[in-house]
């Protein structure tokens, strides 16, 4: 059964990564994506989608006429948190966090602006909600928000990333988001 206006999203979902190729996958690939193996962590707070729009307004001298022209537009992806995360996943959210090994030791290094790995990912944020279908909102982009490691006795420790989407193909498109019918969510 479609969406209609009386449909009601409740609940989160979870987010997975994958390295961008340079050709935004179809939908039926985005679904294939969302596996154990590219699952960023579990999320706690969910997720923020958000779409914003820059216009310009000319107006003729005497205010009769106006056009509204859109200048700039801009979509970020926001978890609530990454609730369980492995070191691995600061390398796909950090452009130049690395890894080696060193004594028998796993040692992972963040910052050196030469070290940037100047990678894309494909981010998708899959709502689960068995009642109504699944949603899946994908971008091409890269983390732009800051990386805290809060580490306190009485909460988890949690990573919170925001995803910049950078444009998906020859249109300019900045989000893919697409439904999935009850039945075969």
């Amino acid at each position: 059964m479609p969406r209609t206006n009386r449909t009601v999203p409740l609940g989160s979902g979870r987010c997975y990564m994958s390295e961008f190729n340079g050709t935004m996958p179809t939908a039926a690939e985005i679904k294939a994506m969302c596996i154990d193996a590219n699952l960023l962590g579990e999320t706690k707070g969910g997720a923020t989608v958000s779409y914003t729009a820059t216009t310009h307004a000319e107006k003729d001298d005497f205010g009769k006429l106006e056009r509204d022209v859109l200048t700039d537009e801009d979509v970020k992806l926001k978890l609530g948190g990454l609730f369980s995360w492995a070191p691995g996943t600061l390398e796909k959210l950090i452009a130049t966090a690395r890894h080696a090994t060193e004594d028998e030791i796993t040692v992972y290094k963040i910052g050196g602006i030469e070290q940037s790995n100047g990678k894309k990912y494909v981010i998708v944020f899959k709502h689960i909600d068995k009642v109504e279908g699944n949603l899946y909102f994908a971008i091409v982009g890269t983390n732009t928000g800051a990386i805290d490691l809060a580490f306190m006795s009485d909460a988890t420790t949690k990573i919170v990333p925001e995803f910049t989407a950078h444009p998906q193909d020859g249109e300019g498109t900045l989000l893919k988001f697409f439904e999935e019918a009850p039945a075969a969510a």
